[in-house]
C-alpha cells in the first residue's frame, strides 16, 4: 500500500487491484474524474494527480493524459466587478474552494479561493483575489502541470 494514499483506503485498494490487472490502467487514466466517480472517489487536485502519477508509472510505457481529460468543461467564473458576497455565496452553492476570475473579453486575470474569501477584507473580487495565476491548455499532459504546481508550491485549477 502507498503510504501517500493510507489515509483512503479505498483509492490503495484501487491502486493494488491496478497493479494487478494492468488493462484497467487506461479506463482510469482516459477519463480519471468519470473513473474515480463511479468507484465513489473523491479526491482534490494534488491528490488526482499524484494518483494518475503513481498509475502511469506503473506502466513502462508513459500514457498520455492531457488536462482536457481530466478538467471540468462547465466551469464556473466571477468577475473582478462582482462582490465577494456573490462569490462566497457561488463557492458555498457549488460546493467549490474556488472560482476563476474572468474579464468581460474571457481572460484569467485571477483566482478567488475560500481562503481569499475568508482572510482578506474587501467588497469585490479583484480586491481579494490571487492575482498571480498560471494557465495550461487543454492539450498539455496532466503531469506537467501537476509536478510544475508542486514544484512552485501552488493550488491550480482546471
Amino acid at each position: 500500500m502507498d503510504d501517500r494514499f493510507k489515509f483512503n483506503e479505498h483509492v490503495a485498494e484501487i491502486l493494488e487491484r491496478l497493479r494487478r490487472e494492468p488493462s484497467l490502467r487506461g479506463w482510469v487514466l482516459t477519463a480519471p474524474t468519470r473513473a474515480l466517480a463511479t468507484l465513489r472517489v473523491s479526491l482534490d487536485d494534488d491528490q488526482l494527480v499524484e494518483l494518475l502519477e503513481q498509475i502511469e508509472a506503473m506502466d513502462q510505457r508513459s500514457m498520455h493524459v492531457t488536462a482536457r481529460e481530466v478538467m471540468t468543461s462547465n466551469v464556473i467564473t466571477t468577475t473582478p466587478e462582482s462582490s465577494t458576497h456573490e462569490a462566497a455565496d457561488a463557492l458555498v452553492a457549488n460546493r467549490i474552494s474556488g472560482l476563476p476570475v474572468r474579464e468581460p473579453g474571457g481572460r484569467i486575470v485571477g483566482i478567488l479561493s475560500v481562503y481569499d474569501v475568508l482572510a482578506k477584507s474587501g467588497s469585490t473580487v479583484r480586491e481579494v483575489m490571487t492575482n498571480d495565476v498560471t494557465t495550461v491548455s487543454e492539450t498539455t499532459p496532466i503531469t506537467g502541470p501537476g509536478r510544475r504546481a508542486r514544484r512552485q508550491d501552488v493550488r491550480w485549477r482546471w
